[in-house]
């Protein structure tokens, strides 16, 4: 059994530590973090791997999100990005969507195409080495 905490938040800025128990077979492999996703307090390259659920569209800038995270990943290296992106005025301003905000855009309103040129467009250097998969 392995003992995490974090400080969450419960509600405007006020925060709360949380201690939750895990039973995991390889304990020493796993550790969970609470951090600003697009300042991650990571060095460059320090994971063989990364999964996101459910972020692009919960941050102020999905596109430093996606360079931030490939930053910290090493070379060659597989990361898992789900979302529905759904864009949420409360997270993201209207101008850092990625698609979804026009139909009359030049993707017609839809995140996919944009989402798949985004490493391509210099958006960042880190973001280069990102290829996204259309569901």
């Amino acid at each position: 059994m392995k003992i995490f905490s974090l400080f969450r938040r419960h509600l405007g800025l006020v925060y709360g530590r949380c201690e939750f128990q895990v039973e995991l077979t390889s304990a020493e492999f796993v550790d969970f973090w609470a951090c600003d996703a697009l300042a991650l307090s990571f060095a460059d390259n320090a994971f063989a791997g990364a999964v996101s659920m459910k972020m692009l569209d919960c941050v102020a800038s999905p596109a430093d999100f996606s360079g931030a995270m490939a930053k910290s990943l090493a070379s060659g290296t597989p990361a898992a990005m789900a979302c529905p992106y759904d864009g949420s005025l409360e997270a993201t301003p209207v101008e850092c969507w990625l698609g979804g905000h026009s139909q009359r855009g030049p993707e017609g309103g839809n995140s996919d195409p944009v989402l798949l040129h985004l490493p391509n467009q210099g958006a960042s250097q880190a973001m280069r080495g990102l290829h996204f998969l259309s569901a």
